[in-house]
């Protein structure tokens, strides 16, 4: 189980890591920013192996089982769920003008906005399912749009 974990913490650093050795940017960015982006750096690989820990591989499902997967799923989703927000806020506190500014990259700024939305509506509605008294297949529908939103 322990070459798991540790697999699945090097993907999850991996990106981090290359970006860290291979910083294309020539001048270098306010710390805030910096923290920001490194954060996005986790925060995506952390969202998307979620995909992984449902998709019902046998090879996972088998040494785990799925119920412990769907645990750890739900839990390293909230997880990726709080550093995407805390990239997005560190990120806008750090250039709030940049995010605003007229030649601002606009593709990027939407695109994190509407990820950023579905990640509420993904989180919202799989912690308060039942509160919220939607059907299951219903929510099942949500969770999987919004995922794809998120991704």
């Amino acid at each position: 189980h322990r070459g798991w974990l540790a697999l699945y913490g090097a993907l999850m650093l991996a990106p981090l890591a290359v970006a860290a050795l291979a910083d294309p940017l020539p001048v270098a960015r306010p710390a805030g920013v910096e923290f920001g982006v490194a954060l996005g750096f986790v925060a995506l690989p952390a969202l998307l192996m979620q995909y992984a820990l449902v998709s019902r591989l046998r090879q996972v499902s088998g040494s785990w089982g799925l119920d412990v997967l769907m645990l750890f799923h739900r839990q390293m989703g909230l997880v990726a769920s709080a550093i995407a927000a805390l990239h997005a806020m560190s990120t806008m506190a750090s250039a709030p003008r940049a995010a605003a500014a007229p030649d601002a990259d606009s593709t990027v700024v939407t695109s994190g906005g509407i990820a950023l939305l579905g990640a509420v509506l993904l989180v919202t509605t799989s912690i308060g399912r039942r509160r919220l008294n939607l059907d299951y297949r219903l929510w099942h529908g949500v969770h999987a749009v919004a995922a794809l939103v998120v991704a």
